[in-house]
């Protein structure tokens, strides 16, 4: 095995045990389950950044993804971690690692100068980033409620999902080689798109749903 490739899943498993002990620690201590699988969320939401810039080769870098959905697969059946567990027994842990699997194995060629990569983390770090702060805004300052669909979202939480979205996606496209006025453009319609992906997706499906349009917005 490739230095890159070790360094990518050695620091992808650290990440993992490190992060889950650090939720479970939390739980046990009061914290709602809400803030510790926000906290795993986003963790596990931004370990692409270091495992696409580690690994040298694409099914290495897609392993551990995919052994996650096996993982999160037995938590969610089992609810085995109390930090981890969900209310109506969501598969939305399952989807979560589905996307990264599907979109980095879509998108991501290491060390090819074709590889449309930046999309790729473009739409992970709208899950990651985005989805948490609607979800977390939402639950905690959100007072003018709407539902569609029959799931209930707030302003206040999809203006937060559009801010931070059009953050993490402006950010990302400005270290791309995009010019800037398309990038701008691009950022405008990914917050705006994912926004409205949110609002109307049931919870947990938006796992899917979320990172795939904009990934779609930004590809097109």
């Amino acid at each position: 095995m490739k230095r890159g490739d070790g360094l990518a899943l050695a620091g992808y498993a650290l990440m993992a045990l490190l992060t889950l002990g650090l939720a479970e620690a939390l739980r046990q201590q009061g914290v709602s389950r809400r803030l510790t699988r926000k906290l795993v969320h986003v963790t596990a939401g931004i370990s692409p950044l270091y495992v696409t810039y580690m690994a040298e080769s694409k099914a290495v870098g897609l392993l551990p993804y995919v052994l996650t959905i096996a993982m999160n697969f037995v938590l969610w059946k089992t609810e085995l971690l109390d930090s981890m567990a969900e209310s109506g027994n969501r598969p939305g842990i399952v989807y979560f690692p589905i996307s990264q699997s599907v979109l980095l194995a879509w998108l991501w060629e290491p060390g090819a100068a074709s590889s449309r990569l930046p999309v790729a983390l473009s739409a992970l770090l709208t899950l990651a980033l985005g989805d948490a702060a609607a979800a977390l805004v939402g639950q905690r300052f959100g007072q003018h409620k709407y539902k569609v669909l029959g799931s209930e979202r707030s302003l206040e939480g999809s203006a937060a999902m559009f801010v931070v979205t059009a953050g993490a996606v402006g950010a990302t496209l400005a270290l791309s080689d995009m010019p800037r006025d398309r990038a701008l453009k691009n950022t405008l319609l990914a917050a705006a798109g994912a926004t409205l992906v949110e609002a109307v997706s049931p919870y947990g499906v938006d796992n899917l749903t979320v990172p795939a349009s904009v990934a779609l917005i930004l590809k097109t």
